[in-house]
């Protein structure tokens, strides 16, 4: 039987690439005239979401809607690491590629300051790619290879790649990323030897969030993540104790927060999409 949806992940071939892209998605609906609904979840990946031929309109901060669009061309948007979850109703047929980026990713392909390539008005529209990446577009979309793909991704970031070095914020994401711990703000700037507001004026420098929003991510996505990919699922009081939450209440309490909902809830209208770790709601 055909299949009318298409969503495949794929790593970088470069070695290069793959320290700061951790992988790509291709997503693609021939259907007609549907409505496809996903909610996706606070993550430390972040992504550039190019559309062929379809464009993209907020509702609200929260909400976006993806339409065809007569007019034949490249949308690209990217939002940077969100602490609350989004809701995209995408309308068919559309065709889009994904580029995810580690958390200081993006930051190693881009000539201007991070905050400037972010979109002023909470649209998300994404241009510092736009002058040189539509032929390379045009080249990854004539084949349907998706190694191939992947393949003319990879030259063109290597075409792009520069040096990036901010030694403080670099060194404060690797003990997030290694630790179960649950670090509290000054916790972190005292392990780094630094103050607070260093620290801080860093992260909003550099990822546009505050320290405690990042943390507050970085621990969700954790527990979320190691439930959904075990085997032997932890209960909820086994999880919280895991990722150093005082009680199953603050965990219930931090889940509550970022998606709305209780853990149990969540983790049951969660589906796997691909072979990376992108779980999105139903």
């Amino acid at each position: 039987m055909y299949n009318s949806e298409i969503f495949e992940t794929k790593k970088p071939n470069s070695e290069i690439i793959a320290r700061y892209i951790s992988y790509y998605y291709f997503h693609q609906n021939f259907e007609e005239n549907k409505v496809q609904r996903i909610i996706f979840y606070p993550n430390t990946i972040n992504a550039v979401t190019i559309y062929k031929n379809s464009y993209l309109v907020f509702k609200n901060k929260y909400i976006s809607t993806t339409k065809p669009s007569e007019n034949e061309g490249f949308n690209l948007f990217y939002s940077g690491i969100k602490s609350q979850i989004g809701i995209s109703e995408m309308e068919t047929p559309f065709d889009k590629i994904g580029i995810a980026f580690e958390a200081l990713g993006i930051h190693r392909f881009i000539q201007k300051p991070y905050i400037d390539v972010l979109s002023k008005n909470d649209n998300c529209v994404f241009t510092e790619f736009n002058a040189d990446m539509f032929p390379t577009l045009e080249n990854v979309y004539a084949t349907y290879d998706l190694n191939e793909r992947v393949k003319i991704l990879d030259e063109y970031f290597l075409s792009k790649l520069i040096d990036f070095n901010e030694k403080l914020i670099e060194k404060a994401l690797e003990l997030i990323a290694k630790n179960h711990q649950k670090y509290k703000v000054y916790e972190l700037a005292k392990e780094l030897k630094t103050s607070t507001k260093t620290l801080n004026r860093n992260f909003h420098k550099q990822l546009n969030c505050s320290v405690k929003e990042y943390l507050d991510v970085s621990q969700f996505r954790k527990s979320f993540n190691h439930f959904l990919v075990g085997v032997q699922k932890e209960n909820l009081t086994s999880l919280s104790h895991h990722f150093n939450y005082y009680d199953q209440s603050e965990f219930i309490r931090h889940y509550k927060k970022i998606t709305g909902i209780t853990p149990k809830k969540l983790f049951q209208n969660v589906k796997h999409f691909g072979e990376e770790d992108i779980f999105w709601g139903k």
